[in-house]
């Protein structure tokens, strides 16, 4: 992947990097956590980029979308929101999209409870599978009303 999409493979790399520099802050290693704020720099600097330490593209959008997800429940809503921005640059990624339908998926399962709770996620699910016919975790996801 670096060699063919180096730019994508180094923007996906800003999360991981803005991470170490953060855990490296807290444990007052100021050396090593410099060390990568110059990579996010470096990555941000771009000519069309007006910020020195954030960049706005869906890789990004697509990646905090992943790790809220990773999060809990709280964060679903959240989750769902940053894969809807991602895929409205992109909206025929398969990626995004199976992210979108797993939050989803996942806010229907906290609202079917709730009376008159019109399900949500079949669509984004069978979206999801159509581009990524072959994602075997989106495939096997059940659907909430198949349960019932």
């Amino acid at each position: 992947m670096q060699k063919e999409h180096a730019y994508q493979a180094s923007v996906r790399s800003l999360v991981t990097w803005s991470n170490f520099a953060w855990v490296y802050y807290y444990m007052g290693r100021l050396a090593e956590a410099q060390a990568y704020l110059d990579k996010v720099e470096n990555i941000c600097k771009k000519p069309s980029n007006p910020f020195r330490y954030r960049m706005e593209c869906p890789e990004i959008d697509c990646e905090e979308g992943w790790a809220l997800l990773k999060c809990g429940g709280k964060n679903y809503e959240r989750a769902k929101a940053c894969f809807e921005k991602a895929l409205e640059v992109d909206p025929e990624n398969p990626e995004f999209s199976a992210g979108y339908a797993i939050s989803a998926y996942r806010l229907d399962g906290f609202k079917l409870a709730t009376k008159n709770y019109r399900q949500f996620s079949l669509l984004p699910l069978r979206q999801a599978v159509s581009l990524n016919p072959d994602n075997g975790y989106i495939k096997g996801s059940p659907c909430p009303e198949a349960s019932g």
